[in-house]
């Protein structure tokens, strides 16, 4: 699945950075709910609100799974949907901790799909964005 930023998508969500770049194409590494897992241009596989997007190509890859997590107190329902070996309960949480495992397990899958992903940058970040101000907010 490959999505690109929609013109004004700065405009459609004016609380936040993005590190998105209009004319460029997004590998979708995976869906939540309402938000798209993309690897941005600070090199992290970060969410981002699918109203943002627009589809190039729709197909889901082959190998992705579904989960669905029904809170019953809350009566919501959540939908995950990924590649099997990301889809784990858990797996983002160790990646971002910048666990050994869950950052090979993570390379490999970029690999196998042909996305560029460099871990060392990642790594040497602590796997976390760049903390850029938005402006106008105070924080």
């Amino acid at each position: 699945m490959i999505v690109t930023p929609k013109p004004d998508f700065r405009e459609l969500d004016r609380d936040r950075v993005h590190q998105i770049t209009v004319g460029r194409t997004y590998v979708v590494l995976g869906i939540d709910y309402d938000v798209y897992r993309i690897i941005d241009d600070n090199g992290g596989p970060f969410e981002y609100p699918i109203r943002l997007f627009d589809t190039v190509e729709n197909t889901i890859p082959p190998g992705w799974t579904i989960d669905i997590d029904v809170e019953v107190e809350d009566n919501e329902v959540a939908l995950y949907l990924g590649p099997a070996e990301l889809n784990v309960t858990g797996f983002y949480e160790d990646f971002f901790d910048c666990k050994p495992d869950a950052i090979e397990v993570f390379r490999r899958h970029c690999v196998s799909i042909g996305v560029e992903w460099d871990a060392e940058e990642f790594i040497r970040t602590g796997g976390r964005p760049p903390d850029i101000p938005i402006p106008g907010n105070r924080k």
